[in-house]
């Protein structure tokens, strides 16, 4: 005989999340929480998945993952007010250029994505990128 254990009740939970349909208030219309996941998987990926420069595509439209921290070797002295490169965030996921990222690794992945968006971290160097991108529009083309 199985008994439901406090672990099996949360799996429930989560997959009755996953499975319900959300109503907005002012209207009728329906979207199931997997549909987001599902329109990004789509569009940044191949058969719902994303290889790590499709996950690098993602990330710069985002404004994330352009820093030039430097990730410490000891993981508890991390500063996570930084402004993380691609490559550094890979690393932090264990992610290489033969990586898969499915929807699992992907729900594994946003924390650290919505962390670095919502520090602000990278606002600064994104505005010295889009300056230096400015910067490079406004010199004369070889033919001026």
């Amino acid at each position: 005989m199985y008994l439901w254990s406090h672990r099996d009740s949360l799996w429930l939970i989560l997959l009755l999340g996953l499975l319900l349909p959300v109503t907005r208030a002012e209207g009728n219309v329906t979207v199931l929480p997997a549909a987001f996941l599902h329109d990004l998987l789509e569009r940044y990926g191949d058969n719902e998945v994303l290889l790590l420069h499709q996950l690098k595509a993602l990330l710069n439209r985002l404004d994330v993952g352009v820093g030039n921290a430097k990730m410490p070797t000891d993981p508890s002295t991390a500063n996570l007010s930084k402004c993380y490169s691609s490559s550094e965030l890979f690393a932090v996921h264990n992610l290489n250029n033969n990586s898969r990222i499915d929807a699992a690794a992907f729900r594994h992945i946003c924390p650290t994505i919505l962390q670095q968006l919502e520090s602000g971290a990278c606002a600064a160097e994104n505005q010295e990128n889009e300056e230096d991108e400015d910067n490079l529009l406004l010199k004369p083309t070889p033919s001026e």
